[in-house]
């Protein structure tokens, strides 16, 4: 039965695929500068089609037929095709390397000007972006939209002659624009409405210039854009929100309820949500624009306070009618569905070729398994009553698929984007996030730049950044009183300097001072270690006898400490304090005597090793010459931070060594939750989930809920949201307003009977034990 149903459903999505002969294509020696543009010409032989052409001269099927109209229809012998040079997805790719431009592929009868105007930037700016284009425009060509153009005086549109860029000429004395916003530092007292009353502009203005504050997370001292485009006539509008009431929304804004009244006559004591309320303003505070423009320019650095979430009642955020919304949301996925028809099956192979795309074996089919996982999470939450549309958008590493999948208007209506997974698109997917205000979702990196000035970017896999504090979560919740190393490889003279301060500095003042010892335990260690040195053991005559007689040591070492045998004979029954510090250790320099030579008997000995993904052969040897001492010393290692990643690693060792290591996630096979997941799984897709599926169904199951709970704009809330993943830990936390979310939940886990086993450092409380915390996964 099971293979009855895995070749019904091989059937369904590849019947179109048959085996069939490729006939080689060679490229073309031919090449034509045609309008200033280099070009091969190639002549169509028999067997020839589009996509095996493309593939030959590494150019997209589209721009083949966008050179080449005819070849839509049909391709017939000896049609002579012009193919670019240099494709188009690579002048793309390289303009989003240096550039931040976005892309508009022109419509049929498109213009230059009503492009720059359906933008909402200057006509003289798309003009100077592409110097090779001119109306009319051919439909199918790609626009570049500079992002961070301004618009500039209808009257320099004059300069321009048709096809040619004006040279530089004499600067004319214009009119200085006036700034579209000014800081505000929040005072005491003050609220988001008075200062919006004082400024004659609303409440929703402020809250869009700066759309991560809200009324209960100001601070004094705190830096607001404040639009200067102020109303004219002398009240501001306010809608209604839900659970306001009139006399709240006049002890807000600090007006009389009778002075409200008066401004609305047919206002009620009973308002509405979305009702409009004019709110009368007194003379708004003098801005002084003509301060604000300097003779010369200057470049305002960026607030360098740390964005923290301030505690509010949870309750605030959650609202029952959010989830009675239809959110949706876009899976931009490479699939690489052009490669499919390159796929052979036979009668004989076909279920063993299903398998291979069920694992994800085939390039076409490497993500498959992220999709998988987040049909999973979308099911479950529409099982529970959740309107969810998901879109998924093929968008591979070819460019022209990018551009494409951004230019389909259906992308503007997206509550939430998932991807692109390449990094080097997924940029351009932050310039369309930026300009929509549509969250975007990295799946997969884990560098911060792709946050940077866009605060729209959630990226939810963490970086070494947030090493440190697990390693002080890790340390402050069970090895206080542990002896601590800090061992890497030493690279050159400058390696390692950076780490080690800022592990001490935070980790020190964690540990205990020292702890005391009985002089007589240590006097026995003497007599121990004195007996075990044979040349303390010497021959003695006395008269006619001989004898043996032993000596003591002049002193022992203990964790370095020098401790001297005549002390503790004179000082029995008294103790001694050993004192404790942290020994950094560097591998390729120290020798392993330093280890010995420091490391405690009486406590943990915490070795907490530094390595970077190619130093796994230094792992592994300084794991050796650990286990060789493990019998003597207690060894608790620490692996950061990318030891989970190392392949082949030896099980015996690291069980042996008590190793923890970080992981950005872990998977419990005992939980619940995770193994209906993977029966669900195996059910609906007839294979086990791999890692993308349990990584995908945690970011859907996440934002999803996040939406269903607190609406669209969710992002002051999530401070407050912890719902049950069945991999990831989702912590986000923004450094500064202007860029995005990070996520910043590590794991630590500990080789166990030659198991990994989650460390469990603290339970995470929220402020109010609220029922959206408490979500519970349910399956198909």
């Amino acid at each position: 039965m099971l293979k009855k149903l895995a070749l019904l459903l091989l059937i369904s999505l590849f019947g179109f695929l048959t085996a069939y002969t490729q006939v080689k294509i060679e490229k073309s020696e031919l090449t034509k500068f045609i309008d200033g543009k280099k070009y091969y010409i190639h002549y169509v032989e028999q067997g020839h089609t589009l996509y095996s052409i493309a593939r030959v001269y590494n150019v997209s099927v589209d721009e083949l037929i966008f050179e080449n109209p005819s070849s839509k229809h049909q391709l017939y012998i000896g049609q002579e095709l012009k193919i670019p040079f240099k494709s188009r997805d690579k002048e793309v790719e390289e303009s989003l390397d240096y550039n931040e431009y976005f892309y508009h592929i022109v419509k049929e009868g498109e213009t230059l000007r009503n492009i720059a105007k359906t933008f909402y930037v200057s006509y003289n700016a798309v003009r100077r972006s592409n110097p090779n284009k001119s109306d009319p425009l051919k439909a199918g060509d790609y626009i570049k939209i500079p992002v961070k153009s301004t618009k500039f005086p209808e009257k320099e549109e004059e300069n321009f002659t048709e096809g040619i860029i004006p040279e530089k000429t004499k600067p004319k004395l214009t009119k200085v624009q006036k700034p579209k916003y000014i800081d505000h530092i929040v005072e005491r007292g003050e609220t988001l409405y008075r200062i919006a009353k004082n400024f004659k502009v609303s409440v929703e203005d402020i809250k869009k210039a700066n759309p991560y504050i809200s009324e209960r997370n100001l601070s004094v001292g705190q830096y607001i854009k404040i639009p200067t485009e102020k109303v004219q006539k002398e009240y501001i509008s306010h809608t209604v929100k839900r659970k306001e009431r009139l006399d709240k929304l006049a002890k807000n804004y600090d007006i009389d309820i009778t002075e409200l009244k008066k401004a609305n006559p047919r206002l009620r004591d009973r308002i509405r949500v979305g009702q409009t309320v004019k709110i009368p303003v007194s003379e708004a505070k003098d801005l002084v624009i003509k301060d604000l423009l300097p003779q010369e320019e200057i470049t305002l650095e960026s607030d360098p306070i740390t964005w923290e979430p301030i505690n509010q009642d949870s309750l605030d955020c959650y609202n029952p009618e959010n989830a009675l919304r239809t959110y949706k949301v876009a899976l931009l996925i490479p699939l690489y569905l052009d490669e499919v028809d390159s796929l052979k099956f036979d009668s004989l192979t076909v279920l063993d070729e299903y398998e291979n795309i069920a694992k994800g074996k085939h390039h076409p089919f490497r993500f498959i398994h992220y999709y998988y996982g987040a049909k999973m999470a979308v099911d479950s939450l529409r099982n529970q009553g959740l309107n969810v549309e998901l879109h998924v958008f093929n968008v591979d590493n070819k460019t022209g698929n990018l551009v494409k999948t951004f230019a389909k208007p259906i992308l503007k209506e997206m509550d939430l984007i998932v991807g692109p997974f390449y990094n080097k698109h997924f940029k351009y997917g932050t310039i369309f996030s930026n300009m929509t205000k549509i969250p975007i979702v990295n799946p997969l990196s884990s560098r911060s730049e792709i946050i940077r000035d866009n605060p729209y970017v959630f990226k939810v896999t963490p970086t070494d950044d947030y090493t440190l504090d697990m390693v002080k979560q890790l340390i402050a919740a069970q090895f206080t009183d542990a002896k601590i190393f800090m061992i890497k490889q030493l690279h050159n003279k400058y390696s390692g300097e950076r780490d080690f301060p800022n592990y001490i500095e935070t980790i020190d003042p964690l540990l205990d001072s020292g702890y005391s010892v009985s002089n007589e335990e240590l006097l026995d260690l003497v007599i121990e270690k004195s007996l075990i040195d044979t040349s303390l053991v010497m021959e003695q005559t006395i008269g006619d006898t001989s004898i043996w007689v032993d000596e003591l040591l002049p002193y022992i070492n203990i964790e370095g400490q020098r401790i001297y045998t005549d002390s503790l004979q004179f000082n029995m029954f008294d103790s001694t304090f050993i004192q404790n510090r942290i020994i950094p250790y560097y591998y390729n320099q120290d020798s392993a005597y330093k280890f010995e030579e420091n490391a405690s008997i009486y406590r943990d000995n915490v070795v907490i090793v530094f390595s970077e993904k190619n130093e796994k052969v230094f792992a592994l040897d300084l794991m050796t010459k650990l286990n060789v001492v493990k019998d003597t010393f207690a060894v608790q290692l620490v692996g950061i931070p990318n030891w989970q990643e190392y392949s082949g690693m030896d099980y015996e060792l690291l069980n042996n060594l008590n190793a923890h290591v970080l992981s950005a996630g872990h998977v419990n096979y005992k939980n619940y939750n995770v193994n209906q997941f993977v029966r669900d799984y195996r059910k609906k897709f007839i294979t086990d989930p791999g890692d993308y599926a349990f990584k995908s169904f945690d970011v859907f199951w996440y934002f999803l809920n996040a939406m269903k709970n607190f609406g669209k704009d969710f992002y002051d809330c999530l401070p407050y949201f912890k719902p049950a993943n069945i991999q990831t830990d989702f912590d986000f936390i923004k450094r500064n307003q202007n860029d995005g979310f990070e996520n910043k939940a590590w794991k630590f886990l500990k080789y166990n009977r030659y198991r990994l086993e989650e460390v469990h450092l603290e339970v995470w409380k929220p402020i109010i034990d609220s029922t959206y915390n408490k979500s519970v996964i349910q399956f198909e």
